[in-house]
């Protein structure tokens, strides 16, 4: 039998981490509600229902309310900034994975010379859009 000892375990997080977590428990919830109102036929496919008795499914029910609660994680976590957050810690990593071929190919130990070099940076450029799937030219 668990004790509150082991229930209350403090997890140091991050307040943008616990929310985002929170939005996808929330989503998880929200398709697997809405594939058990689909297998019994109960409609999902708006807010309007007139049947009194697929509005009294607790399957519906809660398929309902944790849409809406998954809303409302959304709306928090767009509230706070996450999607600036997530663009600044990508473009952090950009930055320091950049930075990282740079010292690879200046390292004096592969003996490139400066053509080498800017071929290399221009090659593992070319290879980080395709892997973007971006069309914007990078700074070197």
């Amino acid at each position: 039998m668990a004790t509150l000892g082991t229930l209350a375990i403090p997890v140091v997080t991050d307040p943008f981490d616990a929310m985002a977590g929170q939005l996808a428990e929330s989503m998880g919830l929200v398709v697997f509600l809405r594939n058990q109102c689909d297998l019994l036929g109960l409609p999902t496919d708006g807010d309007l229902v007139t049947d009194e008795r697929v509005a009294m499914h607790p399957y519906w029910q809660e398929w309902r309310a944790e849409a809406e609660r998954a809303v409302r994680f959304a709306d928090l976590l767009a509230r706070a900034g996450f999607t600036e957050r997530q663009v600044r810690v990508i473009e952090q990593q950009a930055v320091l994975f950049a930075d990282l071929i740079r010292k690879v190919l200046d390292d004096p130990s592969l003996g490139l010379d400066e053509t080498q070099r800017q071929t290399g940076r221009r090659l593992a450029a070319a290879q980080l859009r395709l892997v973007a799937g971006s069309d914007q030219p990078s700074r070197e």
